[in-house]
């Protein structure tokens, strides 16, 4: 499909007049209303842009409840919008629309509709971003490095070379296409088209080991072989509350499609993988057992640099920005959008205290195994980098192999009947 055959009338570019007349129209309807709202006691003349700021209950943790102040929410309230029509609204909905007592990560509690949402709402994502990386946009600079080989990483240690505490390796990273509204806020007929251009690109993959693959809509997938995928993960998640709430979860499973580098998806356990139309326009991946960290990033790469030439064969390229990198749904996954983790075994070291603080400290992620709402101890975690912005792919790649390995080392001492001491590990780090 040619970048063209989205039409206007999907993706809902306006002219640079657009606010402005929608402006004119909110005043002109406000004025029209204003006998029938007005109190004989009080009479307005129209309602400010407090009377829709948003209310933060006890139950909203997030950076969202943080940096939107009435004073910003008075300047970024609607009719301000991007051309795609985007606004702030459409925005905060994973932070402000669920119910009370539910569990689902808020932490940042925003996702943008396009691409346009980083420049147009730039003064409430730029401090989120800024707080969440822990870096100053002002300083920073974005680092592409070509397709990797040995010589690219700086060092050959493996986290675990007698394969004994690694039980799978996955790296991702997420894309969005420019000139098309994300997820959140994308119409129906633009999801399929971005899903029949994806699955052409596919097809055309040319490397030995990501060609001749599957490309499997969600639509036409059985039940069964849906939970199976699922249960698997080879495929995303179906909605949550969370998802449902912030837009994410429209028209399902309409539009949505994995494709998986084996040509039997039941029989076949494929190592890379390709989700389209999930949280991200496009999310690729590739799960191996074992611990082979830079194998597993170096055939993700490959099928990154592939997927990229087939789309800029079509007139597309990714959403860039030049000083955050690759842009996504949502603000943590900017940068190079890339979550490598592992599920490593750490029985002794997960119950000591400062456990949490020594992985922060190597710059690193912890989960359960089953993800960010895990509460059951099993002893494996789920350990990922922390940094996506600012750093190289192959940089973070280096910090994970290294930071592992150390972890590895202290349960390898535990084991052996040695005392570790978390905390002071930490303190000796220093700052």
């Amino acid at each position: 499909m040619e970048k063209g055959q989205i039409d206007e009338s999907t993706t809902y570019k306006a002219n640079k007049n657009n606010n402005s007349s929608s402006s004119n129209n909110n005043k002109n309807n406000n004025n029209n209303n204003n006998n029938v709202l007005s109190h004989p006691s009080t009479v307005p003349k129209s309602f400010s842009s407090d009377d829709s700021y948003p209310a933060f209950t006890p139950y909203h943790s997030s950076l969202l409840k943080k940096y939107l102040t009435p004073h910003l929410w008075s300047r970024l309230a609607p009719p301000l919008s991007t051309s795609y029509h985007t606004t702030i609204e459409d925005m905060i909905r994973p932070g402000v629309a669920l119910p009370l007592g539910a569990h689902p990560p808020r932490r940042v509690g925003l996702l943008a509709g396009d691409a346009e949402c980083y420049t147009v709402f730039q003064e409430l994502i730029n401090p989120i971003v800024s707080e969440y990386h822990g870096c100053c946009l002002e300083e920073e600079e974005w680092e592409d490095p070509e397709l990797p080989n040995v010589g690219y990483f700086q060092t050959s240690q493996q986290a675990d070379p007698d394969n004994k505490y690694i039980q799978s390796t996955r790296i991702r990273v997420a894309r969005s296409l420019d000139g098309v509204r994300f997820p959140t806020t994308m119409s129906r007929a633009e999801r399929r088209q971005v899903q029949s251009l994806i699955q052409e690109c596919c097809l055309h993959f040319q490397s030995d080991r990501l060609s001749g693959g599957t490309y499997l809509p969600v639509l036409s997938m059985t039940t069964n072989q849906n939970l199976d995928l699922i249960e698997r993960h080879i495929l995303f998640d179906n909605p949550n509350e969370w998802t449902i709430a912030a837009g994410l979860g429209r028209d399902w499973p309409d539009g949505r499609g994995l494709y998986a580098n084996v040509s039997d998806l039941t029989h076949q356990t494929p190592d890379f993988m390709i989700w389209v139309n999930e949280e991200d326009h496009i999310r690729i991946m590739c799960l191996r057992k074992g611990g082979d960290i830079q194998g597993v990033f170096t055939t993700l790469m490959t099928g990154v640099r592939e997927l990229e030439r087939e789309l800029r064969k079509r007139g597309w390229e990714f959403a860039f920005h030049p000083k955050l990198g690759y842009l996504t749904s949502c603000p943590t996954n900017v940068g190079t959008t890339m979550r490598s983790s592992v599920h490593v075994r750490l029985v002794k070291l997960g119950r000591l205290p400062g456990f949490q603080d020594l992985v922060q400290k190597l710059k690193l992620e912890v989960r359960g195994k089953y993800g960010e709402t895990d509460r059951q101890y099993t002893g494996i975690f789920d350990i990922s980098n922390a940094e996506r912005l600012g750093k190289s792919e192959v940089h973070l790649i280096n910090v994970m192999v290294k930071g592992v390995a150390k972890l590895i080392e202290l349960e390898r001492r535990l084991e052996q009947g040695e005392v570790v001491d978390c905390e002071q590990i930490v303190k000796e780090m220093g700052v």
